[in-house]
Parts: structure tokens; sequence; C-alpha cells
């Protein structure tokens, strides 16, 4: 028999039998729900025979059915055991566990893989996301500060590098005094250029 354990849950138990016998029990490998038909097969690897088989549960005769199939109409709690059946002539197979679940039972189906959301696999799921969105946030941050500078070095390059400031007058009376930086212009224009390569 063979379950799944993660933490104080448990999954429900499954039965593998492998055989390399002339005789063997075709049954349900999973729970059945209660209320539902089951039916288990006699088979075997020789040639066809009318024989019947008798089909065995907690090693007592329950049926002999001249099919070698065996069917429960609506299973319950109280069907579910060790079953095996026999050819007279070819032997038996080895036993096989039938489980039942109840109809009101809250256990969630069978699965044969361990559920997604079990604490464990929200906390790696939760974790690595956390840190993919962190990693984005900050690519992305890195991005824009490397934009901005290069964009504010550039500014500095264009405003040192490339433009030329003249202060230029134009002087109508050849006798009038030069003035001083100092001195605001009093009607005189002044002419700004810029000249770029």
């Amino acid at each position: 028999m063979y379950w799944c354990e993660s933490g104080a849950q448990r999954s429900k138990t499954i039965n593998i039998t492998v055989t390399d016998g002339d005789v063997m029990l075709d049954s349900p490998v999973l729970p059945v729900m209660e209320g539902g038909v089951v039916t288990l097969r006699c088979r075997t690897n020789k040639t066809p025979s009318s024989l019947p088989a008798d089909f065995y549960k907690d090693g007592s005769l329950i049926s002999t059915q001249s099919t070698r199939e065996m069917t429960i109409p609506a299973v319950s709690k109280s069907d579910e055991g060790l079953y095996k059946c026999k050819i007279s002539g070819l032997g038996e197979s080895p036993h096989s566990w039938l489980a039942v679940t109840e109809t009101n039972a809250t256990a969630p189906p069978p699965s044969s893989s361990p559920p997604l959301c079990s604490p464990p696999h929200i906390l790696v799921v939760c974790s690595v996301s956390a840190c993919v969105v962190v990693l984005l946030v900050l690519l992305v941050l890195g991005m824009w500060c490397f934009w901005r500078k290069r964009l504010t070095d550039r500014e500095v390059e264009v405003g040192v590098d490339d433009i030329t400031y003249s202060d230029i007058r134009i002087a109508h009376d050849l006798q009038q005094p030069i003035r001083r930086i100092k001195d605001p212009p009093t009607s005189d224009p002044e002419v700004y250029s810029s000249l770029r390569h």
C-alpha cells in the first residue's frame, strides 16, 4: 500500500500489485466512492478457458462466477478489504486492497502528485515571486537613474562646450563712454548668439 504525507495531512492509500503468476485480480487502484459500482475481474495469461473464478474477501469465499467478473452494484464501507480470485487448476491471484471512501468525507480527491497549494509550496512560490518583483523594480530604477544621469551629463556638456555667449553693443555715438558690465543698459539692445559644430 502507498500513500502521500505532507505535514499532518495524509492522502488515501492505494495498493499496487505486481505479479508474474498465471492469475491476477483486476480491481480499482484508487479508492472508490461509497454507492458506486465496482467490478472485479479475474484474469489469466493462459489460453482462454471456460473455468469459473472464485472470489475471496479477507480470506473467505464470497462468490463463484463463470464470467470471471464480480460486480458490487452499490459499494459500501463494509465492502472494503483484501480481495483475491482463484481459477481452479491455474492458481490464485495476489491479494488486492479495495478502499471505499464515504460520501460525506471531506477529504480532497486523491492525486498523483502533492497539491501545489500545500504550505511548503506556497512559501516557495511567494518567496520566488517576491524576489522577482524586487529585482524588476531595482532594474527599472537603475535604468531610470542611468538614463537621468546621461541626460544631465549631456545638458552639462551642451551648456559648457557648445554655447558661447557674447555681449555685443552697438554704439551710435562714438564719443559715448563705454559702460561697464555692472551698469544696466539703458536703451542699447544686446544680441546673443550661439555656435554649434
